[in-house]
């Protein structure tokens, strides 16, 4: 395993000792005052002593303690930029963000073995800009599983499927069909493996270990998927869920049921037979019916809030 570590590289504490040794040009300003935001400066990385300090942070973090992973997060909304050194806020902001994007650039060239998760700052951040240089971007904080089948589902509108990375986190107390539901959640981006899994019993550990197998076999396949919504995209209330990926071995398939009838029928644009694979639970509750004529795959699931995971094959 890799060690990481969480950092938000741009921002200081307003009671932290280090602003003392940075000068007012470090920080994001508006009227020749420093922006507080959540108890917190922003650093503006346009200055020289940021760079300088923030290189020496994460050398000393790589080189001394071994840290592989950085997930660097981003908690603060200074939507106002800074009017520092700018013939406007909005240029300071972009000004800054070009600058910080160039630190990034510089560290995975120093540590080319170097993972870097960027945080999606509530789709603040969801842009090519920020995801053409970072391997891996957090999708969410969400922690109700069935509320989060919602960005499952929908985030390959924002972000390539091998980017996309999705919480998983099991809980003792749960039933079996909804952690299976957590664990379909991110089985088709990048996995985000947490949750008490220390607690669970032998039956449950399995479980969740049954999907992450799976996930090894199909991940290979993710990387060069195309999205597809055989439902269209889904709302916030959608009692049904569905997103798929189209791949070179096939199709890849997750439907969540969250309330509504038992059977739904989800269109599917092919010619000829084609048959579902239940992947994911295995041997929990399903029926799937292909419909030819209506080129559509009727799936009937339990009555209770759930989710399955297919390969579709012809």
């Amino acid at each position: 395993m890799i060690p990481g570590i969480w950092l938000e590289p741009e921002v200081i504490g307003i009671r932290s000792p280090i602003i003392d040794e940075l000068p007012d040009e470090a920080f994001f300003q508006e009227n020749g005052k420093r922006v507080i935001e959540k108890s917190r400066y922003q650093l503006d990385y346009r200055h020289p002593a940021v760079i300088a300090r923030m290189d020496n942070v994460i050398d000393t973090l790589v080189n001394e303690y071994g840290i592989g992973y950085f997930k660097l997060d981003y908690n603060v909304d200074v939507d106002n930029g800074t009017d520092f050194n700018a013939f406007s806020s909005g240029a300071g902001a972009l000004g800054h963000n070009r600058a910080y994007l160039q630190w990034i650039t510089r560290i995975m060239d120093r540590f080319p073995d170097l993972v870097i998760e960027a945080c999606s700052s509530g789709g603040q951040r969801l842009d090519y800009a920020m995801l053409a240089l970072h391997p891996i971007q957090s999708t969410s904080d969400q922690q109700d599983p069935v509320r989060f089948a919602v960005v499952s589902a929908a985030i390959p509108t924002a972000v390539a499927p091998e980017q996309s990375a999705s919480w998983a986190y099991p809980q003792p107390r749960w039933s079996d069909e909804l952690n299976a539901l957590t664990v379909v959640n991110t089985l088709l981006g990048r996995v985000h493996l947490s949750g008490r899994i220390d607690l669970l019993n032998e039956k449950q550990l399995q479980l969740i270990k049954e999907g992450m197998d799976v996930y090894k076999e199909i991940r290979q396949d993710i990387k060069t998927s195309v999205p597809f919504w055989p439902l269209g995209l889904p709302k916030w209330h959608d009692e049904w869920l569905s997103v798929g990926l189209y791949t070179q071995s096939g199709m890849y398939l997750a439907v969540w049921r969250r309330g509504g009838s038992l059977t739904c029928s989800l269109p599917i644009r092919h010619s000829g037979e084609l048959t579902a694979k239940l992947l994911y639970p295995k041997g929990f509750e399903v029926e799937t019916v292909w419909d030819a004529e209506a080129g559509a795959l009727k799936v009937t699931l339990p009555a209770t809030t759930c989710a399955r995971l297919f390969k579709i094959v012809s």
